[in-house]
């Protein structure tokens, strides 16, 4: 029997800590992480290593987390980006999916981080195995919502 590979996940965040917290969370349930703390770091390693999501928090000082989601997007559209942020506002929100985010999840509700990652990786899985029609996957067709424990403040998610 074939064990399956572990989902690798680019973690962009510029605070250490929220990093340590990502990657302890995520490795718990069997996805690999690396964090970098900028956008030069995650094209650059993009660019070098494959990875299945790019998950993004959006509250950088330096850098802006939409114009880099765009970028890996136009770079690598088969790999979706996951927008991980405070920013709870719908104006964020839109911005943020805008830019081609596949999910918008708020923190500090990282127990969605895991099954969104699962899922999209299963999306991806299911486009090899010709269950989607497309040939350019395009993941923007369905959104769900994912109920948080804060009612106000459900997260929206765009699920293949």
């Amino acid at each position: 029997m074939i064990m399956p590979t572990r989902p690798r996940v680019l973690y962009v965040d510029n605070d250490d800590e929220s990093c340590e917290m990502i990657k302890v969370t995520l490795e718990a349930a069997a996805i690999e992480v690396t964090c970098v703390s900028n956008s030069a770091e995650a094209l650059l390693l993009a660019a070098k290593t494959k990875f299945d999501v790019f998950l993004l928090d959006l509250g950088w000082k330096d850098d802006n987390a939409t114009e880099l989601c765009t970028k890996l997007r136009n770079v690598f559209p088969k790999i979706p980006v996951v927008l991980y942020t405070g920013a709870a506002g719908d104006r964020e929100r839109r911005t943020g999916l805008a830019s081609g985010a596949a999910a918008y999840l708020i923190k500090p509700y990282s127990e969605l981080i895991a099954p969104t990652v699962f899922r999209l990786v299963a999306g991806m899985n299911d486009v090899g195995r010709g269950r989607h029609t497309s040939q350019n996957y395009d993941q923007s067709h369905i959104r769900i919502r994912i109920p948080s424990l804060d009612p106000g403040h459900d997260s929206l998610a765009i699920w293949p």
